[in-house]
């Protein structure tokens, strides 16, 4: 934010001095600013303080840095696997019966 400060400028056309006469100004302070918000930003310093000055104060510079926001990465869903109709379905139990036949005890007929 800007304020109004008037200051008259003496300048020598013979040396090229230049001097300054008395300060005249509007206001003495500079309101406090809010720093602007910006979508996926997140700025350093929210807001600068109010600032009174005088004749003697120097120029002062406030940087405010934004610093883009994290994004969040959503996993990617993983394809639906084929389905085999020949392999049994995960979720189903299998049952698997097993018969076991000994050679030795068959019997012939004659």
């Amino acid at each position: 934010m800007s304020q109004r400060h008037q200051v008259t400028l003496f300048t020598d056309t013979v040396t090229g001095e230049i001097t300054f006469g008395n300060w005249n100004f509007d206001h003495s302070s500079f309101e406090s600013v809010v720093s602007p918000s910006s979508k996926g930003y997140t700025p350093d310093i929210e807001s600068v303080e109010a600032l009174t000055v005088t004749p003697d104060s120097k120029d002062t510079n406030v940087t405010v840095t934004y610093t883009k926001n994290p994004v969040e990465v959503q996993p990617t869903p993983k394809p639906a696997e084929p389905v085999d109709s020949n392999k049994p379905s995960p979720t189903e139990p299998t049952n698997i019966v097993t018969k076991q036949v000994n050679p030795t005890s068959a019997t012939a007929k004659s």
